[in-house]
């Protein structure tokens, strides 16, 4: 086996786990609690910019539900730089396909599927993987309570959250914009915390909380790209998560947007003689 090969697909499975889980993995425990956001709007000021905050749930819910891209990966942290391009299809809520070919088309690493399952076809090893998202995220100690939330909300930076679920409105430090505090009850108790540019309508910064308020990630989106498909939908061509443990961090770049306007769900078959091993059991199955 030729080792570049085997190292690059190597690279590529770590990174297309922390792309496709969203922060799931190295996601930080505790970070600082302030220092984006100031005082309170102002009274007077909130009917506007909650008005603008409606307007831009209706938006995001009439936008298609299915994007694909080119997509290249950047994972840093103190030890690794690493990168892997590849092209992506992901359609609400969960499900994605990601596939990386060789410099002649071919492909030789591919994933799929969405929270609760994957399938992994590997050529270099010509080994077919499948198991359960629960399985790897007890594997890791990662946060169980992370399978639960929609991904695609903080991959495409829509913003499914009723202004019912607002908590606060404060300004931005910076004059970025506004900031909206949120309940996330799929979160167990957590919250976001989100940076929008109310006269764009545009969603900029995407913070993660517990319920005890520390912050998990951070999600900063620019490069925001809007077409005319349902309306001015948009999908930021750059994504940087940050706030991860020991100074790690994630870009996923993304070009030759595409929306779709059907809901699909992505599945990889078993490969004539692959092996076939599986996450719940770490076996080799016969096929």
């Amino acid at each position: 086996m030729n080792p570049l090969i085997h190292s690059r697909s190597q690279a590529a499975m770590m990174l297309l786990t922390f792309c496709l889980l969203c922060t799931i993995l190295l996601l930080s425990s505790c970070s600082n609690k302030n220092g984006h956001w100031g005082d309170p709007l102002a009274a007077g000021e909130k009917n506007k910019v909650i008005n603008d905050f409606e307007q831009m749930v209706k938006r995001d819910a009439a936008c298609p539900p299915t994007v694909i891209a080119d997509l290249a990966i950047n994972y840093t942290s103190p030890l690794i730089n690493q990168s892997v391009n590849g092209f992506l299809q992901f359609s609400l809520p969960e499900n994605y396909k990601f596939v990386i070919t060789n410099p002649l088309g071919q492909i030789f690493w591919a994933a799929a599927g969405d929270r609760t399952q994957y399938q992994i076809i590997d050529t270099t090893q010509r080994l077919y993987s499948t198991g359960d998202m629960q399985t790897l995220v007890l594997k890791h100690q990662l946060p169980i309570f992370l399978l639960q939330n929609n991904w695609g909300e903080w991959l495409l930076a829509r913003n499914q959250f009723t202004s019912a679920k607002i908590l606060t409105i404060r300004q931005d430090n910076d004059g970025r914009g506004v900031w909206f505090t949120v309940k996330n009850d799929i979160l167990q108790g957590g919250y976001e915390h989100l940076l929008i540019e109310p006269d764009n309508q545009v969603l900029l910064q995407r913070i993660i909380a517990d319920r005890s308020g520390d912050l998990l990630a951070t999600i900063t989106y620019d490069r925001i790209n809007k077409k005319r498909d349902k309306g001015q939908c948009i999908q930021p061509e750059h994504i940087t998560i940050t706030g991860l443990n020991y100074g790690s961090s994630i870009e996923l770049w993304l070009s030759a947007i595409e929306f779709q306007a059907e809901q699909k769900r992505y599945r990889l078959p078993h490969p004539p003689s692959y092996r076939h091993i599986s996450a719940t059991s770490n076996l080799p199955l016969n096929k």
